[in-house]
């Protein structure tokens, strides 16, 4: 999908983000055009798939299944990347050093991993690390004024911007959060079953729910509510999930600044029609999921690491007090040069 305009920046360069698929099957790879204030063309997207040779090498114990490791890395991420000659920088969240260090040599280019680490350093949650690639996102598309995206998995979280501001991190800008428990992809394909009232009533009476954003879910958060879950039928467990996830993102979106006039839905529950049927039920705003509005919800991921490679490049913040909980804006992640030069210049 292009969202160039008529001339792009000058200072725009060419950021290709991997990232590992679901379930570790193999790895996605996803190009995205920017200066790290503005998003002027999201690319290609490619899939490469471990082999069955490749898992079983990487699956190995010690020393050589390490090395199998590394090697298999280094094999497929050259590969993938390949079929993006355009890139001039390569963003990996999960990247080992020694393997960002060897693919920079590699490919010539500046490889950027570890988005979280100065967060983490100045006491920030270190995640979630993709609010300001949402912020961005929802401008790209042309939406204005209070905005936000709902990511809908395992963990369920909404990112909010004042898409008037073109910096993320100027105050009032963005705002990230969890807004409450999900479930598996599987359990967002479960239909037929029948919601329990009683726990969702329970579940509702958290003390989660009365407290302001920014927050993040732990395991205290709701700590009966799994084993409850667990004596439901596995349909019944779904549909109790799918109606108190419709719950928390209500509450979540009435805690924003202002309400949203739109909502984009990402995530393997964007695909859950009873939930988003729910959703609209008690949304007063338009909901879309990022498809509808012609983006490629498998890509974002890895289009959000590329955002933050070209971000650390440019010595711009990736996380904030409204996103992470750190104590102010913060950029930088861990850079591998060819040649060796390892600076960071969010640091």
């Amino acid at each position: 999908m292009s969202r160039r305009p008529a001339q792009a920046r000058e200072t725009a360069r060419w950021a290709v983000g991997l990232v590992q698929m679901p379930e570790g099957q193999g790895l996605t790879a996803a190009a995205l055009l920017g200066d790290g204030c503005a998003i002027e063309e999201l690319g290609q997207t490619r899939w490469r798939y471990w082999s069955a040779a490749e898992r079983r090498a990487m699956s190995a114990d010690g020393t050589a299944g390490a090395e199998a490791r590394r090697e298999g890395a280094l094999t497929a991420l050259s590969e993938v990347l390949a079929a993006f000659p355009e890139a001039q920088a390569l963003g990996c969240d999960t990247l080992a050093p020694e393997v960002g260090a060897a693919l920079a040599e590699a490919m010539g280019l500046p490889v950027v991993r570890d988005f979280a680490a100065a967060d983490r350093e100045l006491g920030g949650r270190g995640r979630p690390m993709d609010a300001f690639f949402h912020h961005a996102l929802l401008r790209s598309t042309g939406l204005r004024g209070a905005s936000a995206v709902l990511v809908l998995d395992r963990v369920c979280r909404l990112t909010w911007a004042d898409a008037d501001q073109p910096d993320p991190a100027a105050p009032g800008a963005c705002l990230a959060f969890d807004i409450g428990p999900g479930q598996a992809e599987a359990g967002y394909r479960l239909t037929g079953g029948r919601v329990s009232e009683p726990l969702i009533e329970a579940a509702t009476q958290a003390l989660w729910f009365r407290q302001l954003p920014p927050k993040w879910l732990t395991g205290q958060s709701f700590p009966e509510l799994g084993a409850a879950l667990a004596q439901l039928d596995p349909a019944d467990a779904a549909a109790t999930t799918r109606s108190l996830i419709a719950v928390a993102a209500l509450i979540g979106l009435s805690q924003c600044p202002a309400p949203p006039q739109e909502l984009l839905v990402a995530g393997p529950g964007r695909r859950d029609s009873e939930l988003l049927q729910l959703l609209e039920a008690g949304f007063e705003g338009r909901i879309r999921t990022v498809e509808a509005a012609g983006l490629d919800g498998e890509a974002l991921t890895a289009q959000a690491c590329a955002w933050l490679a070209l971000r650390v490049l440019a010595g711009l913040p990736s996380s904030g007090p409204g996103t992470t909980g750190v104590a102010a804006s913060v950029g930088g992640g861990r850079v591998s040069r060819p040649g060796g030069d390892r600076r960071d210049p969010g640091n």
